[in-house]
C-alpha cells in the first residue's frame, strides 16, 4: 500500500518488465524494469524509496553504493546466507530524466564486474 501511494504521488505512468530464467554458468535469474514517471522529481523519489527498501526486495542487503550509470544510481548486493545454495544477487537502479531503470540478477557466476557490464548493456 505504501508503494502504491508513492507511485501515485511520484506520477508513475507505465512500466515494462523483462524476466529471464535458466541455469547458465553465469546467470540464473535476471529482471530488468523500465518505469516511466510524469516528472523527474517523481522518478528521483522512487529511486530514493527503492534504495531504502533494498532489504525488502533482496531479503538481506549490504549498504548500497553509488553507481555511475545515469543519475541517482545505486548498486547493492544481498548479504547472502553463506550456504551451499547461496547465489550472489545484485540490484541496481538509475535514472535518465523521468525514466527509472532497475536491474536484478543472480547466478553462480555473477560478481560485481559482470553485473556492472550487464547494467551497461541494459542502459
Amino acid at each position: 500500500k505504501a508503494l502504491t501511494r508513492l507511485l501515485d504521488r511520484a506520477g508513475y505512468n507505465i512500466g515494462l518488465e523483462e524476466e529471464y530464467t535458466g541455469r547458465t554458468k553465469l546467470y540464473a535469474h535476471v529482471v530488468s524494469r523500465r518505469l516511466e514517471f510524469g516528472r523527474t522529481d517523481g522518478a528521483a523519489r522512487y529511486i530514493t524509496w527503492l534504495r531504502s527498501h533494498a532489504t525488502d526486495i533482496l531479503g538481506t542487503a549490504r549498504p548500497a553504493a553509488a553507481f555511475d550509470i545515469g543519475a541517482d544510481g545505486f548498486l547493492t548486493r544481498d548479504a547472502g546466507c553463506r550456504c551451499h545454495a547461496d547465489l550472489p544477487t545484485y540490484l541496481a537502479a538509475w535514472r535518465e530524466g523521468s525514466i527509472v531503470q532497475t536491474l536484478l540478477a543472480d547466478g553462480p557466476g555473477v560478481d560485481r564486474k559482470r553485473f556492472v557490464a550487464l547494467a551497461r548493456e541494459v542502459a
